[in-house]
């Protein structure tokens, strides 16, 4: 079956509209989330405001934490949209995720011989990966792993197009190697050791022998290193001249060989991501036992004799997924190679970031793309199958969809005082009071998959029930963004306590701060107010005992005791505000 370009040109922008769709809508609707939104975007705000771009800051001093590309790319948006605030931030994570979604289609295409198959994988990966609960966290929040994992997964794009696993070298093949580690060097840019993953991976696949069918093509591995080098030093080194031994310290040492030798956060034990890797799959996780039978079967296979498109399906020693329907599979030994590459990659960068001391659920998302292709795999052979065990799998999703539908319909439709105490939550008046509304919205949009869903499944038609289900879950994901979630974490409400602090400093009122430095509620009066963190207590204190007469804001929870039992000056509470998701209390300070 050949497959048009005309058809692969719609699959393009149909992944391109439903992700813009998922991800990018109403991007300014809750406020920059701490620890890290804030914090980027207070560094990328530094970078347009005093014009250096070359080394990130925080608070006028060097941030080490993390290369600048990520920065960058937030500063970039700021400059063509006005400034930066919660759409410019989120706006490159957006961007890197339909993007990474188009790679990975992509991916498929060159994984699989027949071109058809590679066509229904990738559609069929891309829907997977968009919807899987980590994604759809990741993709609309300013965060720099989902970049790294577009570079990562485009990487990998390059050097499947360069050397197709099982078959013969592109003649352009040591070009494309080489945009592939430059690629990796962009990885380095946005998450420093993490692109080490690129070369890591390939080492695995050459041990693993992918590299033995093009024993005419020389793979560039010095070439291809001095790339990514070079790609990456073009910042490092005028970076370390620029920066003093602190940063270089930082920047060099302690957020690479530091990270695994002398770990000092996100400690975790040694199977946590065996724990998590699951949850970030979901929903998809259901289909693993199913699919991982499909999968098993195909890697158990032998490789098909000939490479000659006419020896497929013919060759009697071949054993087959899906052989004499008539739908264009292609012998399972043909698909071998693709399947083993992605296992290799996936396998690879699970056992790399569990060796790691310092674990977040979200460092595994590079890993995710591959993970979706070899569901996507198994989803499409056993869907063009009829298979028992994943129309079983289809029914338990088209279930736990309706069941939470449900639980959202009955949360909101109960009142309040009738709610039971498990049901109702410790949330403020105004969180409660503009919850419902939305809990039903997205309590209907669920059942009305799940019911869509199941009604084309007991009609047997697979492929449409499988659409309405991926449908279905990017609209709930969308009305749980843009109308459940804000009702938390509101922007306006921080934006005006903002506002009204700095009416509070036109009048020539000094306002000192005490809290975390990534909170929302710093970012929109940062300019407005003199920040301590919260290891910086004594220099508040003496700071106090300067200016006795001013203003003090911090959080309510706690701080404020803490203040009071600190200094021998009276504290008096003069209004409280709702920002990035606490409780803030502003106060008056006199002798």
């Amino acid at each position: 079956m050949r497959v048009s370009s005309p058809s692969v040109r719609a699959a393009i922008l149909t992944i391109v509209a439903l992700g813009f769709a998922t991800y990018g809508l109403h991007l300014s609707r809750t406020e920059l989330s701490p620890p890290d939104e804030p914090r980027y975007a207070l560094v990328a705000r530094e970078m347009v405001d005093t014009g250096q771009w070359l080394l990130p800051r925080l608070d006028g001093a060097a941030y080490g934490q993390k290369p600048p590309l990520f920065f960058w790319a937030i500063a970039a948006v700021a400059e063509a949209t006005g400034g930066v605030d919660e759409r410019s931030a989120r706006l490159p994570s957006v961007l890197s995720a339909v993007g990474l979604l188009l790679v990975t289609f992509a991916a498929a295409r060159r994984l699989f011989p027949d071109p058809a198959t590679g066509v229904r994988v990738g559609w069929v990966a891309a829907a997977v990966l968009g919807t899987c609960v980590r994604v759809l966290v990741l993709a609309s929040r300013a965060n720099l792993d989902m970049l790294h994992a577009f570079w990562t997964t485009t990487a990998f794009l390059c050097f499947l197009s360069a050397v197709p696993p099982g078959r013969e070298a592109d003649p352009r093949a040591t070009r494309l190697c080489l945009i592939g580690f430059a690629f990796a060097g962009l990885a380095v840019l946005t998450k420093g050791v993490g692109g080490l993953l690129v070369p890591l991976c390939l080492g695995a696949w050459a041990l693993a022998g992918g590299l033995r069918r093009g024993a005419r093509f020389g793979f560039p591995w010095l070439r291809g290193a001095g790339v990514e080098a070079l790609v990456a030093a073009l910042w490092v080194l005028p970076a370390m001249l620029v920066g003093d031994a602190a940063y270089r310290e930082s920047i060099l040492f302690q957020q690479t060989v530091g990270r695994a030798a002398v770990p000092t956060v996100h400690l975790r034990h040694l199977y946590f991501y065996f724990q998590t890797l699951p949850l970030n799959l979901l929903p998809w996780t259901i289909f693993v036992p199913a699919v991982g039978w499909f999968v098993a079967r195909a890697l158990r296979a032998k490789p098909a004799a000939s490479p000659d498109p006419s020896a497929v399906g013919t060759s009697p020693g071949a054993e087959r997924v899906g052989a004499g329907r008539g739908d264009g599979s292609v012998a399972a030994g043909e698909d071998r190679a693709g399947l083993l590459f992605c296992l290799v990659v996936f396998s690879t960068m699970f056992l790399f970031f569990t060796a790691l001391p310092s674990k977040r659920d979200y460092y595994l998302l590079p890993a995710l793309p591959w993970a979706a292709l070899l569901l996507a795999w198994g989803l499409d052979r056993g869907l063009r199958l009829h298979d028992y065990g994943l129309r079983l799998s289809c029914w338990v999703l088209v279930g736990v969809m309706g069941v939470a539908g449900s639980a959202c319909l009955a949360w909101g439709w109960i009142p309040a005082d009738a709610r039971p105490a498990w049901a109702s939550g410790d949330w403020p008046t105004e969180v409660s009071a503009s919850l419902p509304a939305p809990a039903l919205l997205l309590g209907l949009a669920g059942v009305s998959a799940a019911v869509a869903a199941g009604w084309l499944l007991g009609r047997r038609r697979l492929w449409t029930a499988g659409v309405a289900a991926v449908l279905g879950l990017a609209l709930a994901w969308v009305i749980y963004r843009t109308e459940v979630r804000p009702a938390w974490n509101v922007v306006e409400s921080g934006k005006a306590f903002a506002e009204r602090l700095r009416g509070r400093t036109a009048d020539g009122g000094l306002i000192l701060g005490w809290g975390p430095v990534e909170d929302a509620l710093p970012f929109h009066a940062r300019r407005a107010i003199r920040w301590f963190a919260p290891s910086e207590l004594s220099y508040l204190v003496a700071r106090l005992s300067q200016a006795p007469a001013c203003y003090l804001v911090t959080t309510e929870a706690g701080r404020a005791q803490v203040l009071r039992a600190s200094t021998s000056l009276h504290l008096t509470t003069l209004e409280t505000g709702w920002a990035g998701g606490e409780r803030w209390v502003l106060m008056t300070t006199e002798s």
